[in-house]
């Protein structure tokens, strides 16, 4: 018998991960004779938001990006209306396979931190629930093959069956707590993956020659953060790496630009180095732990802001194409895609 009438959930997702786990909730509340509202935060108005149907227990499924929720997602519980609604807070997290153990992921402090957010709006914190699904940041590491990614969906699916039929009768689930302290101990590398790391991935990828310009990453991209310039795809700072445009790709067109990458970041550690740390002014930056992270973090943002708009600009020759390519790993056979399990 459930105790909840009415269940709304909210998710975020590029590759299906998230999605899948917002409908086996869905499907679990359908089946307890629970209405439900599923709701693609990408499709709705983020900054005024609708409140759910009165008394419903509200779910929030995202994934993890750099060990926390991705922005659009903690944009969206900044602004989720007060209240005193129950709160199911999920993520799915990179899960791998070792031998036939799903080895987890870390949450980080995506979990913490959206409940503390939703506990200061009112609302009461039912579970914190980590789903380990499939890692899919291609970008880091090739996608795994179909069969494990199988075989990780067919034994997690139940598990979140299990939680969903828990949560609708009012239980609380806290388990995930016992991994605090490796959750804690990430916690900076979530701090900078949110004020520069997510700004710097944005910016390695880029369309090669095989890209036919149909337009489907610039459609399907949740947060609208490609555009066409000169003909080809353009990807802004705003981009989640959510890794849905190099999943989908029609034409695997869509890389990641190791290479580039490298040869930019040895060049930033030549000129902050050998240029700007050798002029006697520079001497209290380099000797202030705040004001050189601060200095460093906006210089190298600002010349890859630079540097992208000239990288892009110079794809349109085969030669220079040709060599970001073939320093991309995401280019070889073995740099698998990934989707989400029946996607």
């Amino acid at each position: 018998m459930s105790g909840y009438s009415h269940l709304t959930v909210y998710y975020f997702s590029g590759t299906g991960n998230a999605k899948n786990v917002a409908l086996w909730l869905s499907e679990s509340a359908k089946k307890a004779n629970v209405s439900v509202d599923v709701i693609a935060i990408a499709d709705v108005n983020r900054r005024s938001i609708t409140p759910p149907v009165e008394g419903s227990l509200v779910a929030f499924v995202s994934p993890v990006h750099g060990f926390n929720y991705p922005p659009v997602m903690l944009h969206f519980i900044a602004h989720f209306p007060k209240g005193r609604y129950s709160v199911l807070l999920l993520n799915t997290r990179a899960g791998m396979l070792l031998g036939r153990f799903i080895t987890p992921g870390v949450s980080g402090i995506s979990l913490y931190l959206s409940a503390l957010i939703l506990k200061l709006k009112g609302h009461r914190i039912q579970a914190l629930f980590p789903v380990d699904l499939p890692s899919n940041w291609i970008s880091l590491h090739p996608g795994l093959n179909p069969k494990t990614v199988d075989y990780i969906y067919t034994h997690i699916q139940p598990r979140v069956i299990e939680f969903a039929q828990t949560a609708l009768a009012g239980k609380s689930d806290f388990k995930s707590v016992r991994e605090c302290v490796v959750d804690l101990l990430v916690a900076p590398i979530a701090v900078l993956y949110y004020v520069a790391g997510r700004f710097m991935i944005a910016k390695t990828f880029y369309a090669s020659r095989d890209c036919n310009k149909c337009g489907l990453c610039v459609r399907n991209c949740p947060v609208q953060a490609i555009r066409m310039v000169d003909n080809r795809p353009y990807w802004k700072f705003s981009c989640e790496s959510c890794m849905r445009c190099m999943n989908s790709c029609p034409k695997r067109a869509i890389e990641t630009a190791h290479g580039m990458f490298v040869v930019l970041a040895v060049a930033f550690s030549f000129l902050l180095s050998a240029v700007i740390y050798q002029q006697n002014n520079m001497a209290f930056v380099a000797h202030n732990s705040v004001l050189q992270f601060l200095f460093e973090t906006v210089l190298f943002l600002s010349l890859v802001a630079i540097w992208y708009r000239l990288f892009h600009f110079l794809l349109r020759y085969r030669w220079f194409e040709r060599l970001v390519v073939y320093t991309s790993l995401t280019k070889f056979k073995f740099w698998n895609r990934y989707k989400g399990w029946h996607q």
